[in-house]
């Protein structure tokens, strides 16, 4: 299964994550292939992050608030690797 990138080109076009991949940010989608390369297994965090994601997914206002909350803040992944690197 060509979860993050395709076999025959190495790209993300045309993987699994490339199909279902709808979110708002560049960090919720590096968030999003981390989750899909390795799954959850303790069945407590897989019914806390459901839970998470039902809640969204009913409540339009919270979910509305939070896309514009994440569209405001800067991609911490990359700063903090810079920072990192003195870059």
């Amino acid at each position: 299964l060509e979860i993050t990138r395709t076999m025959r080109t190495g790209s993300r076009d045309g993987s699994l994550l490339d199909c279902i991949d709808l979110t708002s940010t560049a960090m919720g989608s590096r968030l999003l292939a981390d989750w899909l390369a390795a799954p959850l297994v303790d069945i407590e965090a897989i019914t806390a992050r459901h839970d998470a994601v039902e809640e969204l997914a009913r409540d339009e206002k919270l979910r509305s608030d939070v896309r514009k909350t994440l569209a405001s803040i800067f991609d911490l992944s990359r700063l903090i690797g810079r920072i990192a690197t003195g870059r």
